[in-house]
This record gives structure tokens, C-alpha cells and sequence, in this order.
């Protein structure tokens, strides 16, 4: 029964790491032209809000709210990954993001679940 549930992990495992190789490079300027699809981009963070109640964190990408190209969302597990004192820690940062990208509130975001999917530095 172990073996059983390791491979479906780790079938599972793989699959998410071929899902995310697979994305397509895109410049964040043009996110909103891949609304729907799964890609990869990179910008620089202005800014964010982090919203304890509903254990989500805001990243602002490429302009300072409500300016910004896109926001990430950030939900666990991958909020916690994040390991941050204070917002300030990530601004000025480049971030780049892997993921499907939806709409909320007229502009782009992406939501992140697994830390694989953020990469900052």
C-alpha cells in the first residue's frame, strides 16, 4: 500500500514538473493577450497586501497598485514559502511566476499554490 501511494505521488510529482517546464516565456507587458493559458513570466515586485483573514499574500507586479501589469496571488503552501517579515522585504525584487493566468477585477493575475511556482531574487 506505501509503494501504491508513492507512485501516484510521484507520478504526480512529475507531472506537475512537466506541466511547468512546459509554459511558454512571455514579456509581462503582454499577459493580458494569455488570459487563460499557462505561461511564464518575470517582472519587478512594487509592492503587495497581505490579507491574514483569508491566508492569501498580494504581490503587485510591474507597477504600484492599482497600476500594476498582473498580481499574484499567493496561497498556501506557497505563501509560507514566501518567509517574509515584512512586504517591504520583496519590493524592488524580480519575481518570476509560472502559472495560468485569470482575471479578477478587470486586470491579470496568477495564483500560486506550490513554491515551485515563484521563483524570487
Amino acid at each position: 500500500m506505501k509503494k501504491l501511494h508513492l507512485s501516484i505521488g510521484l507520478v504526480a510529482a512529475l507531472s506537475f514538473a512537466v506541466e511547468t517546464s512546459a509554459q511558454t516565456s512571455i514579456p509581462a507587458q503582454e499577459i493580458k493577450k494569455h488570459l487563460n493559458d499557462s505561461i511564464s513570466t518575470s517582472d519587478k515586485i512594487y509592492g503587495g497586501r497581505v490579507l491574514d483573514h483569508t491566508q492569501i499574500t498580494l504581490l503587485y507586479v510591474g507597477g504600484v497598485f492599482p497600476e500594476q501589469v498582473f498580481t499574484i496571488l499567493a496561497k498556501e503552501p506557497a505563501r509560507s514559502a514566501l518567509k517574509l517579515k515584512t512586504l517591504d522585504d520583496l519590493k524592488g525584487r524580480k519575481v518570476t511566476v509560472t502559472g495560468k493566468v485569470t482575471e479578477f477585477g478587470g486586470k491579470p493575475q496568477i495564483v500560486v499554490t506550490n513554491p515551485s511556482q515563484l521563483k524570487i531574487e
